[in-house]
C-alpha cells in the first residue's frame, strides 16, 4: 500500500476518532446535566395533602376509577421513575417516524417530571431530548448527540402551560396524584366524563378525562394546549388515548398509549409508545373511604 494512500486513511481514521470523542463528550454532558435536573426534583418532595375518596363529593366515574386503580395499602406516591420505548413522528410530510427510548422521573407534589429521551432520527446519532418543568421552570431541550442545539426553550408562559398539561395528564402513571386535593379538584361532565383542574402556582390547566365501563382512563382531552409552531405558540386541541392497564405495585396504569394534535386540517398523532418498567416510591399514608372496596 503507497505511503500516501496510509496518510489518508490515518487521516480518516483520526478524524473519526475525534468526531467519536466529541459525540461521547456531548453525550456524557448531557447526562450529567439531565442527573442535576433530576436531583433537583426529588430534593423536594412535599406531602400531596389528598383527601379521601369520598363519592359524595367527588364524581362518580373519578370515584369508580380511583376505587379501581388504587389498591388498599398501596400507599401514596411520591415520586416515580418509568422506561418507554416507541415511535416520534419526526415530520408530518412525508410522515416518517423515528424510534426512541427514553426515561421519565416524576415527582407528585409540587408538580414535576424530567423526561430524558434518544430520538433515531438519523441513523448513526440521535436526537436527544429532555422536557423538564418544576418549581415554576419549564424547559424543553433537544441537541443532536447531546451537543448540537435543535431546541431551545425554557420558561415562557405557554411552555409552562404545556409542561403542567402534560403532567396532569401522564398523572395516570403516577394515579395516587389524581384522588382530590387542595390543588386538584374534579368537576362532573357525564357519566363517563369528569374534567380536572390543577393548580401550580400561578398556572391551572384543566382536562377531560373518559373512563371506559371498567373503570380504567382511556382518553385524555385538551381543548387548547399550547403548540410550538415556526418559533411561537399557538392553542389547539390535543388528544391522548390509552390502552393495556395492567397492575403494577398494587396501582393499575395504562402500558401503552398515542397522543395527537387536532388541528382543523385532521389529526397529526406524534407519540406512541409503551411503558416498559415502572418504580414507585411511597408512603403510607391513604387510606381508602369505608364504603369503596378495591380487588386487583
Amino acid at each position: 500500500m503507497r505511503s500516501g494512500t496510509l496518510r489518508i486513511l490515518g487521516g480518516i481514521g483520526a478524524l473519526a476518532g475525534a468526531v467519536a470523542a466529541t459525540l461521547v463528550g456531548g453525550a456524557l454532558v448531557w447526562e450529567r446535566r439531565t442527573h442535576a435536573r433530576v436531583a433537583a426534583l426529588l430534593a423536594r418532595i412535599e406531602d400531596p395533602g389528598l383527601s379521601d375518596i369520598d363519592p359524595v363529593t367527588v364524581p362518580e366515574p373519578v370515584a369508580r376509577y380511583l376505587e379501581h386503580a388504587l389498591s388498599p395499602g398501596a400507599g401514596t406516591i411520591t415520586w416515580a421513575r418509568l422506561s418507554q420505548r416507541g415511535q416520534f413522528r419526526a415530520s408530518v410530510e412525508p410522515e416518517r417516524w423515528a424510534p426512541f427510548s427514553a426515561v421519565q422521573v416524576f415527582r407528585a407534589e409540587p408538580p414535576g417530571f424530567v423526561w430524558d429521551a434518544a430520538i433515531r432520527m438519523t441513523p448513526v446519532v440521535p436526537v436527544r431530548v429532555r422536557d423538564a418543568y418544576g418549581e415554576g421552570h419549564a424547559e424543553m431541550r433537544a441537541k443532536l448527540g447531546g451537543l448540537f442545539t435543535v431546541v431551545d426553550a425554557a420558561d415562557e408562559p405557554a411552555l409552562l402551560r404545556s409542561a403542567l398539561i402534560r403532567f396532569l395528564a401522564e398523572s395516570v402513571w403516577i394515579p395516587t396524584r389524581l384522588r382530590p386535593g387542595p390543588h386538584l379538584q374534579w368537576r362532573a361532565e357525564a357519566a363517563d366524563t369528569a374534567v380536572a383542574t390543577l393548580t401550580d402556582g400561578d398556572v391551572s390547566v384543566s382536562l377531560r378525562f373518559r373512563f371506559d365501563a371498567q373503570g380504567d382512563v382511556v382518553e385524555i382531552f385538551s381543548a387548547d394546549r399550547p403548540r410550538e409552531v415556526d418559533g411561537g405558540y399557538v392553542e389547539q386541541p390535543w388528544i391522548v388515548r390509552l390502552s393495556e392497564h395492567e397492575w403494577v405495585d398494587g396501582f393499575r396504569i395504562p402500558r401503552r398509549g398515542e397522543v395527537a394534535w387536532l388541528p382543523p386540517t385532521g389529526e397529526e398523532p406524534y407519540w406512541r409508545g409503551r411503558v416498559e418498567s415502572l418504580h414507585f416510591e411511597t408512603v403510607p399514608s391513604w387510606r381508602p373511604h369505608a364504603t369503596l372496596e378495591s380487588t386487583p
